[in-house]
């Protein structure tokens, strides 16, 4: 079961979030790297501060205009496929720009430690990708809030049909159900002491979990479109930029 898990993951990570949290990371490790705010002296924060908040102004005044178009959440939580391809259409161009600077993160990722160009270089490319984002949701008539909800979706309904995949067509709770029952089942065929208790007690959290694990089942319509575009989902995956919203 462990191996059908690892082997499950692996394969939405592949198509969700791409080969690996490249993007973010190199942020992260850039940030550990530098080992201190007291480091880079009034100067140094000033000068880096400067074009941060320039571009961060901008950015906030193209989301202001983006947020003029209307969204309303769907209450059945299905993704309409005219706006997807809009959202695709935003996702190519940021892409353009992730791409572009995809090289210098996977290069800081792999530093022992960072130093202050490889910060303020991290922080300006987040900043230019985030500027992108904004600059593509106004041409394509697409706010933050839609942009998010329909990241968010696509991102349940990859993990949904991996998981229908590996289960013969079963949503996501009914094969953690499954799962569950499973591992009961081995419990209980062992004579290993203490394995009946550990059976009896998985037993009495399966509906809990399984309720639990309800939050990640997603519309079959969801998962349908999600198919059909895969192959362009996948080409644009951007590897780390959902851990910054975007």
């Amino acid at each position: 079961m462990r191996a059908r898990t690892e082997a499950r993951v692996g394969k939405v990570a592949k198509v969700a979030i791409g080969c690996s949290i490249v993007l973010f990371l190199g942020v992260i490790a850039v940030v550990a790297g530098i080992g201190g705010l007291a480091w880079w002296g009034k100067g140094k924060l000033q000068e880096m501060a400067g074009p941060a908040l320039e571009s961060a102004r901008k950015t906030g005044e193209l989301e202001q205009k983006a947020n003029q178009n209307a969204f309303t959440r769907p209450a059945d939580g299905v993704i309409a496929e005219d706006r997807l391809l809009k959202f695709l259409e935003a996702r190519k161009r940021v892409f353009a720009v992730y791409e572009k600077h995809q090289g210098f993160f996977e290069a800081t990722v792999k530093k022992k430690q960072a130093d202050f160009s490889d910060l303020t270089k991290g922080i300006d490319t987040i900043g230019e990708i985030r500027f992108a984002l904004a600059e593509a949701l106004v041409d394509v008539g697409m706010n933050t809030e839609e942009y998010a909800f329909i990241a968010s979706a696509i991102y349940q309904s990859a993990w949904a049909a991996s998981v229908a995949d590996e289960t013969g067509g079963k949503s996501v709770s009914e094969a953690t159900g499954l799962a569950l029952d499973e591992a009961q089942k081995q419990l209980e065929g062992t004579e290993h002491p203490g394995a009946a208790k550990a059976a009896e007690a998985l037993k009495e959290l399966r509906d809990t979990t399984v309720e639990m694990s309800q939050a990640a089942d997603v519309p079959q319509a969801n998962v349908d479109l999600f198919r059909k575009h895969e192959a362009e989902i996948r080409k644009y995956a951007m590897a780390g930029l959902e851990l910054v919203g975007l």
